[in-house]
């Protein structure tokens, strides 16, 4: 959670264990405010992260926000998780004109989704899955031909599942495994004085796969 004036980040909370975020969001949020000195109905916007990600974790964040955004009669705006994550991977290492940041989110098995961004945090493709066999990301990279890379960030959970090894003579930097919304604040700011807002009616989040739904078993008395 993260309060942010003119796109400058002016307090930050976050739950280490990313298992409890659902249980401890509202608590978060308010510590946040407190922090930053602000009361709620002194929000401008709330962002949040639209996905791609999980069924429960982005259900929860996005009717969290809704919610707000319905009470307090402020607009919602959304930031696709992926470009978040390379907005957090450039933070890191700066803002180089010829390095590139691939984003990937684990899909399980061998399978991620990604998308790849420049320091502007446009994506060069859509988010898109792929499954990691037979150096099939340094083929996928080296497809967007975009000119000389000098190197190529990885952001996202879904590098756990990369060898480095499989690289060939490319510089690949390991960079943030997981969204935080401290990410969000510069893409949320420039979206709000842009007026991308979404409709709140009909606002859906992202899933990386269908919820995976099943039907309860009958017990026979």
């Amino acid at each position: 959670m993260a309060v942010s004036i003119d796109g400058k980040m002016v307090s930050f909370r976050e739950e280490p264990d990313c298992r409890q975020h659902i249980a401890y969001i509202t608590i978060l949020m308010e510590a946040c405010l407190g922090d930053a000195g602000i009361a709620i109905g002194q929000l401008d916007a709330v962002a949040v992260s639209a996905g791609p990600g999980a069924y429960t974790s982005l259900r929860t964040g996005i009717s969290t926000a809704k919610g707000l955004c319905y009470a307090l009669d402020i607009p919602l705006i959304s930031i696709d998780t992926l470009a978040a994550l390379a907005a957090g991977a450039f933070e890191q290492v700066g803002q180089p004109d010829d390095v590139l940041c691939v984003s990937m989110l684990d899909a399980r098995r061998n399978e991620v989704w990604l998308s790849a961004f420049r320091n502007d945090l446009n994506a060069l493709v859509p988010a898109q899955p792929l499954i990691l066999d037979n150096g099939a990301l340094e083929g996928w990279i080296q497809g967007l031909n975009q000119g000389r890379i000098e190197a190529t960030l990885l952001a996202g959970n879904g590098q756990d599942k990369i060898n480095s090894s499989s690289f060939g003579n490319n510089t690949y930097i390991r960079t943030a495994k997981s969204c935080s919304a401290r990410f969000l604040t510069q893409i949320a700011e420039k979206k709000y004085r842009n007026k991308e807002f979404e409709l709140l009616a009909t606002f859906e989040p992202f899933y990386m796969k269908p919820p995976n739904i099943t039907q309860p078993a009958k017990i026979n008395p």
